[in-house]
């Protein structure tokens, strides 16, 4: 299968009661922060499950999937990147490092990044400088996303989010980790 096809198939998956839903929890009417992104309403199991059957689709069609204007078609090219990038060398970590900070602006939305940014830039950082990481910190709207880069927090928490831009009332999601290293979502209100 190509782009083409895989996205004519997710198309076909989508729920249209889980659309509509989807539209409102991730804040796409007007001037919101995913203002214009376009739902299909396909749950993350089934996409997950699709990017197992799909994993040796080359990467050019992956990118082409990525500059998908439907969320999960982008949500399902980052979950093949993700997947790619765990089970490749550094050569393939680099080359899909590179495509993902050079394809930024179709990551959009909070749960892209969350499902991309600490297994991608978080992990390709890790023993390396961390400024591209802090660039998409300070970046607006999602940079609180980005600053919750998993492999960052653990370490260097204070430091990244230190970065992000002072805003009026906003609302911080603030990452934590038990002992075995599993994320617990804390949600504070934050006046500056």
């Amino acid at each position: 299968m190509n782009a083409k096809e895989i996205s004519k198939l997710l198309q076909k998956m989508g729920d249209k009661e889980d659309s509509l839903f989807l539209q409102g929890f991730f804040k796409t009417g007007g001037g919101q922060y995913g203002e214009g992104d376009i739902f299909l309403g396909i749950r993350v199991p089934a996409l997950r499950k699709l990017a197992k059957e799909h994993k040796a689709l080359p990467f050019k069609e992956v990118l082409l999937l990525l500059r998908s204007p439907y969320h999960e078609v982008r949500l399902f090219a980052l979950i093949l990147f993700v997947n790619a990038f765990a089970q490749g060398d550094e050569t393939i970590q680099k080359k899909i490092y590179d495509l993902y900070m050079t394809n930024t602006r179709y990551i959009n939305n909070w749960d892209l990044v969350d499902i991309s940014a600490p297994n991608i830039v978080g992990t390709f950082l890790m023993e390396k400088s961390k400024k591209p990481l802090y660039q998409l910190a300070k970046s607006e709207p999602l940079g609180a996303a980005y600053g919750d880069a998993r492999y960052f927090l653990l370490h260097q928490k204070q430091s990244i989010c230190g970065r992000i831009k002072d805003r009026r009332n906003f609302t911080a999601r603030q990452r934590r980790f038990n002992s075995q290293g599993y994320r617990l979502d804390v949600t504070r209100s934050r006046q500056t």
